[in-house]
């Protein structure tokens, strides 16, 4: 059955100014289950709040269900009987010896871009979510249906909106 390893400590998913973000990446070492098969799936979660339904927040418990050969699925509220795709994120598969991750970013209006990042970059294709599909929550990865893997460097960080330029310096540059 479904089970994970998640932080303690809830994070607050939705970066309260337009072009902040919150970022979590890990090195993937290895994904191989025991029988030296690769893995399936790199299952991993945000917004992580509850299990099965057993809480009254809403949404949260973001599935980003990375695949070795092609784009990464998410999945809303999972498990939970009420749980939805959102979309494919990027194109390029989960490999060994890479950095992956998701970046949440405030795009304005209560919504939020996601994004997936291979090596610290973003990779083509993102979803948009509501600020109630990111409620405060913890960090996790899952273990079950194919899903395996060695997994190092784990880092969930904040980044500031890009300074914007002091008019000062603008007129230095004329």
């Amino acid at each position: 059955g479904d089970s994970w390893i998640s932080t303690k400590n809830k994070f607050d998913w939705t970066p309260e100014g337009v072009d902040e973000a919150i970022q979590v990446t890990f090195d993937l070492i290895d994904n191989k289950l025991p029988n030296g098969q690769a893995a399936e799936r790199i299952g991993y979660l945000i917004a992580l709040h509850d299990f099965n339904d057993n809480s009254d927040s809403l949404g949260g418990n973001l599935l980003i269900d990375g695949n070795p050969k092609e784009g990464t699925a998410v999945h809303l509220d999972y498990p939970g009987s009420d749980g939805r795709p959102l979309g494919t994120l990027g194109t390029t598969g989960y490999a060994p010896g890479q950095n992956y991750g998701v970046r949440i970013t405030n795009i304005g209006s209560e919504k939020f871009r996601i994004e997936q990042l291979v090596n610290s970059f973003p990779d083509e294709k993102s979803i948009e979510v509501k600020k109630a599909d990111l409620p405060d929550g913890g960090f996790g990865f899952e273990y079950c249906c194919g899903r395996s893997f060695v997994v190092d460097n784990v880092v969930i960080e904040r980044i500031d909106a890009s300074p914007k330029e002091d008019s000062s310096l603008a007129e230095l540059k004329k």
